[in-house]
């Protein structure tokens, strides 16, 4: 198994258990705020999204520390079985109390019910660590 479908299946493994114990994330001490998540796609104005149509999940951080730092956003995508399909995460950074929107991208490629979360952590290597709570919506893909 390489290194990298390693850390793939670690951390989807990892984020799955915070996602469904919410209260986890609730007893922590968080640096980072999310305020909302939300997806955005050109197929707005026709009603819920299509197969092969970009979507952004969006999610509103804000840095609560004192000091600048550096985190890991994440996003991952579930069917309705469960099943991932989709894991994108970029690093980046925020001064003390700079809120920003943050986004990734994912398409589509068969109709059904799905299930984006993201999460803030400090990085996607030292995944222990969450400065964040997670959130998730629902989206619905049509053909």
């Amino acid at each position: 198994m390489t290194n990298k479908y390693y850390l793939f299946n670690v951390l989807a493994i990892l984020l799955i258990f915070i996602s469904f114990f919410p209260g986890i994330n609730n007893s922590l001490g968080y640096t980072f705020q999310t305020t909302r998540i939300a997806t955005v796609s050109n197929a707005a104005t026709y009603g819920s999204p299509r197969i092969g149509d970009q979507l952004f999940i969006i999610t509103t951080v804000q840095n609560l520390s004192p000091q600048p730092m550096n985190f890991s956003y994440i996003t991952e995508v579930f069917n309705e079985q469960g099943s991932v399909v989709s894991l994108k995460w970029f690093k980046d950074y925020l001064k003390s109390m700079e809120k920003r929107d943050l986004s990734n991208s994912w398409i589509p490629d068969m109709s059904g019910n799905y299930t984006a979360a993201s999460f803030v952590w400090k990085d996607v290597t030292n995944s222990e660590i969450p400065l964040s709570n997670s959130l998730s919506i629902h989206i619905k893909v049509r053909q």
